[in-house]
């Protein structure tokens, strides 16, 4: 008889229990359920986290450092081009000029070959097109073009004269590459093939 009363009295306690303490065991349970979460879910990844972190800040920072490193070389490239003079800059423009520019070019050549007793027999440019071995037309990456230029010579078997004539090409103001040069048998005329550029 006492055992049914113990049993009964149990049950009456667990259920007086759960009924007054539900939302506190409740409560208990989940915190217990969430710091075991924490323990085995997420403090092994949290090191790791940080690490990640750490990482991007360092690489940011790092980041930040180069891009003022070329802001500050960008401001140094600019005050040494506010120094140039407008002279200087001028004579880029006869180097590489902004447009074919041909008359000059010609005016130019001519004075050469008169200064070194050659007479200018004929000149011609055209448009210097490079070619793939595929025999297609290569475009030039950046802006700069090229022009072929033909020149002939009458140069009296005066081989002196085309030596110094070359020399004053190579060192004209305007750019010119030499690509090929053809002296006829008897040493008289010379056809000279340059390339010039321009923006």
């Amino acid at each position: 008889m006492d055992k049914k009363k113990l049993k009964l009295n149990s049950k009456i306690d667990i259920n007086y229990i759960l009924s007054n303490y539900f939302p506190l065991i409740a409560s208990i349970l989940f915190f217990l359920v969430l710091g075991a979460g924490y323990v085995f879910l997420i403090d092994p990844y949290l090191d790791e986290i940080k690490l990640q972190i750490s990482q991007d800040i360092a690489t940011e920072k790092n980041y930040g450092v180069i891009q003022q490193q070329k802001i500050n070389k960008l401001i140094e490239q600019r005050e040494e081009f506010d120094k140039i003079n407008n002279k200087e800059l001028e004579k880029i423009d006869y180097i590489l000029p902004k447009e074919e520019d041909i008359p000059n070019l010609f005016a130019q050549i001519e004075a050469i070959a008169k200064e070194y007793n050659l007479l200018l027999t004929s000149i011609s440019t055209s448009n210097y097109n490079e070619k793939s071995e595929k025999g297609e037309i290569v475009k030039n990456p950046n802006s700069v073009n090229k022009i072929l230029v033909s020149i002939t010579l009458d140069g009296g078997s005066d081989y002196e004269s085309l030596k110094n004539f070359l020399k004053a090409l190579e060192f004209n103001i305007r750019l010119l590459d030499i690509s090929s040069i053809n002296i006829s048998s008897d040493f008289k005329v010379y056809n000279i093939n340059c390339i010039t550029y321009y923006k």
